[in-house]
């Protein structure tokens, strides 16, 4: 603030500011404190506003996502066995196993009831394999368990129930992990059969050996179907042909060699006894005559006759003793 007198009988105040704003009054110091009071907030309040820059718009919040809601836990598998069937008798068992929706339980209890130890029913029962296991009726008396298959109407691991509740395991041991049941339709016009690799059986009141795979090493009988009816495929891996980086030969694949067909008149099947391979050339495949009971020989080649064997005779054998 510059104050400045000028001559004269009544003196002037003159009030400025670096702004450039300027007021003269004559006379009255209340005035004049008053005028610089507000020049200089005025001052203030240009040289705030010349040193503030612009102000920016302000950005716009980003649209928030919406929280995803948390994945749902999975829900425990479902126990297809009913608790209460782990008090039924033999009695209630044998009546709850004509029922579709209390088979399974019924069955499972039977087999704990016989104290049998089946591979697909272990004790505990986990209910992973609970969920697998199937009960198929083969008769009106008789019904297989077994882990099912992606095959309709076939069992792994079978075990046999009667009506009477006696449980039967149709083959033990190693030959029990790779057994595989295949339940007939109608087992007056195809029988029921068991599989393992190199064998198979007809499965009736008893195991029937039908076909018994003899040579080479590596046969196996497969159940295939033409125009919806079943035969017996016996199959055989062609050696490997390839080898990758890490030295691991690539399998050949399953080529079909014969064809077993039944036969519901003779209760057999008719095919070949032995018959060539395609590879490697002169090569033969054979069953075994004797142990396949219900083979009717069929087409293919006749066998080579087994090698007879000539007997060693002493010439001192059954000569007089000399005196």
């Amino acid at each position: 603030m510059t104050g400045t007198a000028t001559s004269g009988a009544s003196p002037q105040v003159r009030a400025a500011c670096p702004c450039g704003v300027g007021l003269i009054w004559p006379g009255g110091l209340l005035i004049t404190i008053a005028c610089v009071v507000l020049a200089s907030a005025g001052c203030s309040s240009n040289e705030t506003t010349e040193s503030t820059p612009a102000s920016q718009p302000a950005a716009e919040p980003a649209a928030s996502q919406p929280a995803e809601p948390p994945a749902p836990e999975p829900e425990p598998e479902r126990n297809p066995l009913l608790p209460e069937s782990e008090t039924w008798s033999r009695e209630e068992a044998l009546a709850q196993l004509t029922d579709d929706t209390t088979r399974l339980s019924a069955a499972v209890r039977l087999i704990r009831l016989a104290e049998a130890l089946p591979l697909c029913v272990p004790d505990p029962l986990p209910v992973e394999i609970a969920r697998r296991l199937r009960v198929v009726a083969l008769s009106e008396s008789r019904w297989a368990l077994g882990l099912v298959m992606p095959e309709e109407r076939r069992l792994a691991s079978p075990v046999l129930i009667d009506s009477d509740g006696e449980v039967t395991l149709p083959v033990e041991g190693i030959e029990e992990e790779v057994a595989v049941l295949c339940c007939a339709e109608d087992a007056e016009l195809f029988p029921h059969l068991l599989f393992l690799p190199g064998e198979v059986f007809i499965l009736g009141d008893e195991l029937q050996p039908a076909l018994v795979a003899k040579s080479p090493p590596g046969l196996r009988f497969d159940l295939r179907f033409e125009n919806d009816y079943p035969y017996i495929a016996l199959l055989w891996r062609t050696p490997p042909t390839a080898t990758d980086a890490a030295g691991e030969s690539t399998p050949g694949e399953p080529i079909e060699l014969a064809r077993y067909k039944w036969d519901p008149w003779e209760l057999a099947f008719s095919g070949p006894l032995c018959d060539k391979l395609p590879d490697p050339p002169g090569g033969l495949f054979e069953l075994d005559l004797e142990l396949s009971e219900a083979l009717i020989p069929v087409g293919g080649v006749l066998p080579e006759p087994p090698a007879i064997e000539t007997p060693v005779v002493d010439p001192n054998e059954n000569q007089p003793t000399p005196y």
